[in-house]
Formats: C-alpha cells, structure tokens, sequence
C-alpha cells in the first residue's frame, strides 16, 4: 500500500498505548492520529479523524472494548478493528464484531508488523475492487452491475431510488417502488457508488442525491422527492456534518 493509513489505538493502559504506538510507527505505513485511555475521548477522536483503523483493547473500566465496537459497527463505518487483549481466549461476541486481526498481549514487534501486513492486504484489495467497479462504469456509464442472488442485477443509476438496510439485509428500491435484495453490506456498498453521486445518511440508508430535496438541520432530516412525493429519513450528527463538506451537487 503506497498511501499511509490512519489508526487510533484505545487502551486504559499507558505503557501498553505507548509501546504499540512506536512500533505502528517504525516502518512509516500507519500515522497515530489519537491514543486514548477511554472509549468516550475514543468516540470523539474517531468522529474527528475518522481512522482507516482502530487498535482497541478488550478489558477497559467503565465501558470495554467489546461495547466500544459495537457502537463504531452501529455506525457501519469502514473502519477496521483490531482487538488488543491479555487473553488469547476471544469471546464469542468478539467474532461476532469481525475484527479484522488480534494482538494478543504482551506482543512484540514481529506480531504488530504481522498484523500491519494484513491491514495493508485488506487495503489493497479493497482498492482493487474499487478499480475494478470503475473500469466498468467507464466501459457501461449508464449501468451499474449488483450482485444478487440470481446472478447480477444491471441498473441504471437514476432509477436507482435508495438502499436500505435490514439486519444482515441490504434492500434497493426503485424510483417505481419496486425494491430488490442485493448481496452487499452497506459499507463494501457505500465505497463503490459513493463516486455515482450516492450520500449516506446514517447507519442504514444510503440515498441517490438526484433526488435530494432539502436537508432539515434542527429536526436531522434529509428530504428526499420523487414524483412529486416527498420521502423523510433521519440523518445522524456524523453524517450531517459530512454533508455540510460539500459545496454543489452534480446531478444526472
């Protein structure tokens, strides 16, 4: 991976914080951009640099790990956590978060730099698939090809109205109301139509801007119209502040 990629590491231990951050540091791939000893200054850290990774440890006071990763996977970010624990005995609910690696303690600077492999792996394919999506969209600018459980789905972005997540289900609706279920999860979705003029609002509904209407700030509710119908969906804190970066939108 030629680009760095940014990390936080959460851990209630200074010594451990410190140690890890070093050796993050000795092959110049990752920059620490916050090291924190508790997950609310970890939750404001995050909001504030939004990090490619996050080194969290599982055993904190107050609020652990485990709790701490379940609120960044409600969010559904990108972000990619790697648990830090004293116990090499993971609990069920660890798994369940899918962490992308381990670093069981005390670790030396052979298993961080494992670990910094595969982190640089998962970058690299992913950005690869993004590639991948873009030559096609060059080749056939007006469809976009989804997975589905027949096969693919090709569609034509504006009749595209917004996806929804349900659970562990992401649905596509229609400008026409039908809707259709395809086999991506919201963030693997969101990095590949984020660039065909698509916005996330919050944890489970992406929208298409063609048919963005207003966005209400007091009440966090984003308008969308479509047939002279108007469609209301909360937008969170997070992603409002996202929106307030852009300056225009391209639209068709």
């Amino acid at each position: 991976m030629k680009q760095q990629f940014k990390a936080i590491i959460v851990d209630d231990d200074h010594s451990s914080r410190n140690i890890l951050q070093k050796f993050l540091e000795i092959d110049n791939k990752v920059i620490v951009v916050a090291s924190e000893n508790n997950t609310t200054s970890a939750m404001m850290a995050f909001e504030r640099f939004i990090p490619d990774v996050i080194f969290l440890d599982i055993n904190m006071p107050v609020e652990d790990g485990l709790k701490f990763a379940q609120k960044l996977r409600l969010l559904d970010s990108d972000v990619q956590i790697i648990f830090t624990t004293a116990y090499s005995n993971y609990a069920a609910s660890a798994f369940s978060l899918k962490p992308l690696d381990y670093l069981v303690k005390p670790f030396g600077l052979s298993e961080v730099f494992d670990v910094l492999t595969k982190i640089e792996n998962y970058f690299d394919e992913r950005e690869k698939l993004k590639v991948e999506q873009r030559i096609w969209c060059a080749v056939n600018p007006e469809k976009f090809k989804f997975k589905t459980k027949k096969g693919y789905q090709f569609v034509s972005i504006n009749e595209i109205f917004y996806f929804k997540v349900f659970g562990s289900i992401t649905e596509m609706y229609y400008l026409n109301g039908e809707k259709e279920r395809v086999l991506y999860n919201l963030s693997k979705l969101y990095d590949e139509i984020k660039p065909l003029n698509f916005f996330r609002i919050n944890r489970s509904v992406i929208v298409n801007l063609n048919y963005l209407e207003r966005i209400e700030n007091r009440a966090y509710i984003c308008v969308l119209k479509c047939n002279n119908k108007e469609y209301f969906f909360p937008i969170s804190r997070l992603f409002l502040r996202y929106f307030e970066d852009i300056k225009s939108i391209k639209l068709g």
